[in-house]
């Protein structure tokens, strides 16, 4: 799905085993029993087990998971592989970082207040080993009302803005905007002045900002979302991405939920409140189905609509990684789609403007709009 390596063998067994040691690692973090005998089948393709360690961002987890179920699960040469991704991910969360503080330094030299999103935020906050979180990009978020002054002190500053039409059309169109940094290590940085597009998950913007908190970043300090706010923006983003999930995410949101004193009433409130309780339950099922139970407690648990869960339960699948089947089809991801809203109101609205943007594509227009000056 979504790229991935084909299986090998029938059972998908790679991804078996790779759920067996995320369930090990758990085990261990809650200091409970966990397997003791783990083996891999004679039918095993390891190279497909890497590429799904890497695509899955779960390097750390999996490593881990080979500590709790003793020697001899895996060939050596894949314990070192293992060990060389770690390496690749610290390096690279390193680079992530020394970009970070530099983006930060020319957005407050410009005055421009900001929340960092996602993992550079998570690594701070939840994670005690930066190898544990692997980081692709950089998210951050801005008022509107900045995003000129934003995008002129990053240009200031050496990094690839983008211009005329291309500027406006994501302007227009979306909550964000991508820029650029360097050349030979290349980083690319989403400014996002909405956490989400607001047709489909409508927050409360004002209160997210008075709600912020802070995270260390080596001697300074940068301000991120609550949270409780992060628990629910991760659950949002993961369903979003129901079509190509990775497990990183899912991680995020068991770890979150386990290591952090969240307000769950508060939680379920405001999922209540942007339209987003599906996604808390797409959050519980995925976890159930990769370790056997959810940490979200089952009083804020939402359960979607007797045909919406149907339909959902139809285009579930076999694989242990995957919660659903056969998305990567244009077609079926749309439907799909469409499964993910609260109410059918919510889901006229977004289909009003998402079919105006696809006209939009399909026409050509939105090349044209894209390429003039």
């Amino acid at each position: 799905m979504g790229g991935e390596p084909a299986r090998s063998g029938a059972g998908f067994p790679e991804e078996r085993f790779l759920r067996d040691l995320l369930r090990a690692w758990d085990a261990a973090q809650r200091d409970a029993a966990g397997e003791s005998a783990l083996a891999a089948p004679a039918a095993f393709d390891w190279d497909h087990f890497l590429a799904l360690v890497r695509r899955h961002g779960v390097a750390y987890p999996a490593r881990a998971g080979l500590s709790r179920i003793g020697e001899g699960a895996v060939p050596p040469d894949v314990a070192r592989a293992l060990d060389q991704i770690l390496v690749q991910v610290r390096s690279t969360n390193v680079l992530m970082f020394d970009r970070l503080r530099r983006v930060a330094a020319r957005l407050e030299a410009a005055e421009v207040p900001f929340l960092v999103l996602k993992g550079p935020a998570l690594v701070g906050l939840l994670y005690r080993d930066p190898a544990a979180r692997p980081m692709t990009d950089l998210d951050l978020l801005i008022r509107r009302s900045d995003l000129s002054r934003a995008l002129a002190a990053l240009e200031e500053g050496g990094l690839e803005v983008p211009s005329g039409g291309e500027r406006r059309f994501w302007e227009r169109s979306y909550h964000h905007i991508v820029v650029r940094m360097g050349r030979d290590l290349p980083v690319q940085i989403e400014l996002h002045w909405d956490l989400e597009l607001r047709e489909r998950y409508p927050f409360p913007l004002a209160e997210i900002w008075a709600r912020s908190t802070s995270f260390p970043l080596g001697d300074a300090r940068l301000k991120t979302l609550a949270l409780d706010d992060h628990y629910l923006f991760g659950a949002i983003h993961l369903a979003r991405h129901f079509y190509a999930p990775r497990l990183v995410w899912l991680v995020d949101q068991r770890r979150m939920a386990r290591e952090w004193s969240l307000d769950w009433g508060a939680i379920a409130g405001r999922a209540a409140a942007v339209r987003a309780r599906t996604p808390l339950w797409f959050v519980a099922s995925y976890e159930e189905r990769v370790f056997g139970d959810s940490a979200l407690p089952p009083a804020v648990r939402p359960l979607p609509r007797p045909l919406q869960r149907r339909l959902l339960q139809w285009a579930s699948g076999p694989r242990p990684l995957e919660p659903l089947r056969d998305v990567e089809r244009e077609s079926r991801r749309i439907f799909v789609t469409l499964l993910f809203f609260d109410r059918l109101t919510d889901l006229a609205r977004f289909l009003f403007v998402h079919w105006r943007r696809k006209a939009a594509k399909w026409t050509g227009l939105e090349r044209l709009m894209r390429s003039r000056e």
